[in-house]
């Protein structure tokens, strides 16, 4: 069956992610300022605040997410780290401390004008492309990212496991890509850079994938991927053949 559809990953494969340190180094004070302005009563410092939000999105979440894949709401998150350390309010407070903390974490985002020129070609095929991300962030904020970058207008699907309530490599984030892109899974092809969460995902659906190692070098263990490449620049000549003359 020939190729119709790429799908991506984003985080170290369309895109690379830089330090965080200084977009928390402002956004934490800001959380404490808001709160303190909120709420009767003293308010945790910003260093406080930022090492529980550590500590449930990062360390508690992700652990029990790797387990069981189910991934939380944001909020949820946000309103069960502040608890923690003895501040509770009310829902949409806990929605604007997620924006003040979180807001700006896609300026860490390096976008490669190389990768965006491989959007284009593929497209210029009559390939349909999506891409499935792992994050806390919003659906919104992903989106805002991608059309920043110049990449939204080329994406047919975005699937944000925060709006599906599970991350990869749980098999409905694949599911739900195919569907938008209306193609089987053996018409399509997944390129992230994790083989766990993105290789082996995949192929669990049926769908073909290959491994990237532009930005991070992960080994192929605890499965095959159909490929290897060191660039994303390599992966229009490695579908070739898999596309029909006409869509050429």
């Amino acid at each position: 069956m020939s190729l119709r559809a790429v799908v991506f990953d984003l985080g170290h494969t369309l895109w690379d992610i830089g330090s965080y340190a200084e977009i928390e180094a402002k956004a934490y004070p800001r959380v404490a300022r808001r709160l303190a302005e909120a709420l009767d009563g003293p308010v945790p410092d910003a260093q406080t605040i930022m090492d529980a939000v550590h500590q449930r999105f990062i360390q508690d979440a992700v652990e029990g997410w790797r387990g069981k894949l189910e991934q939380p709401p944001t909020a949820q998150l946000m309103d069960e780290a502040l608890r923690e350390v003895g501040v509770v309010v009310p829902p949409p407070l806990v929605e604007e401390v997620c924006e003040l903390a979180l807001g700006r974490l896609n300026d860490a985002i390096i976008a490669d004008d190389s990768n965006l020129e491989v959007l284009r070609v593929l497209r210029e095929r009559g390939l349909r492309l999506g891409c499935i991300t792992n994050t806390v962030l919003s659906g919104a904020q992903i989106r805002q990212a991608l059309a920043e970058h110049g990449l939204l207008e080329h994406l047919d699907s975005v699937v944000v496991s925060e709006e599906v309530g599970y991350r990869k490599p749980h098999a409905s984030l694949f599911e739900r890509a195919l569907a938008d892109l209306g193609v089987e899974a053996a018409e399509a092809v997944f390129v992230g850079d994790r083989m766990g969460e993105d290789i082996v995902g995949a192929q669990g659906v049926g769908m073909r994938a290959i491994l990237t190692h532009q930005y991070r070098q992960e080994e192929p263990q605890g499965g095959m991927p159909d490929a290897i490449i060191s660039h994303l620049r390599e992966l229009p000549g490695w579908v070739e053949h898999l596309v029909p003359p006409s869509a050429g």
